[in-house]
């Protein structure tokens, strides 16, 4: 093996240790381990403020085969195609996770 290709693959393994150094302290900070709890807090506090009326408002047809879902548990009071807290809070939710799981492993 050449010396270059020793000291490239040196190099490398360097910067893979720096690496997993650098994503271990962010891990143990205290904002890292903070932001899920956080998270949490702020969607119980918009689904309590919002708990009994619409937060959003669609076609009804969008939401063909989950329409009694996107309401609960307010249909009774709710119009169709107007989503509820909960279920908007969960839609999100999922929908952050996905996006952020994309961004980080792009």
């Amino acid at each position: 093996m050449p010396l270059g290709a020793v000291t490239r693959l040196k190099f490398e393994h360097d910067q893979e240790e720096i690496m997993m150094c650098a994503q271990e302290q962010l891990q143990q900070s205290w904002s890292f381990r903070a932001a899920p709890l956080a998270k949490r807090v702020v969607s119980g506090v918009f689904v309590y403020l919002c708990w009994n009326r619409p937060v959003v408002a669609v076609d009804s047809m969008l939401l063909w085969p989950f329409g009694r879902l996107a309401c609960a548990p307010h249909c009774a009071s709710l119009a169709p195609g107007q989503i509820a807290a909960g279920p908007w809070v969960a839609l999100c939710q999922a929908a952050s996770a996905l996006v952020t799981k994309a961004v980080m492993n792009s």
